[in-house]
């Protein structure tokens, strides 16, 4: 639930290997709940020096359905994508922070907003 003030966000990592934990994966998205009815997608600038080039169609259609997803269910595709473990891609890290302008600029600043093609 969100508190009044705060805004969740979670951080999803490329996680080529298997066997590598969730923590040395590459941050390559970061996912805000503004509200119960929006949800803002950013997505890493390097995204293709991050993943190998055998997971970018995958990547990207992932990329593309949360896009199309969060625009139908927000609060439950931020829940589903807190518990991520989907192939290569893992939830990272979650949590709430304050609705501060200038924190909020600089945990969104080594990302770029995430827009579907056709938009």
């Amino acid at each position: 639930m969100r508190t009044r003030g705060h805004l969740r966000f979670c951080t999803l990592a490329y996680r080529p290997g298997v066997a590598e934990p969730a923590l040395d994966g590459k941050t390559i998205l970061l996912l805000v709940e503004e509200s119960s009815a929006s949800l803002l997608l950013f997505v890493s600038p390097d995204l293709d020096g991050i993943v190998e080039a055998k997971d970018i169609p995958y990547v990207d259609g992932l990329l593309e359905d949360l896009a199309a997803r969060s625009a139908l269910a927000p609060t439950e595709l931020f829940q589903h994508v807190s518990r991520l473990s989907l192939g290569p891609i893992v939830t990272h890290q979650t949590g709430t922070l304050c609705e501060e302008r200038d924190y909020l600029e600089s945990l969104c600043a080594p990302f770029e907003r995430f827009r579907p093609a056709g938009l």
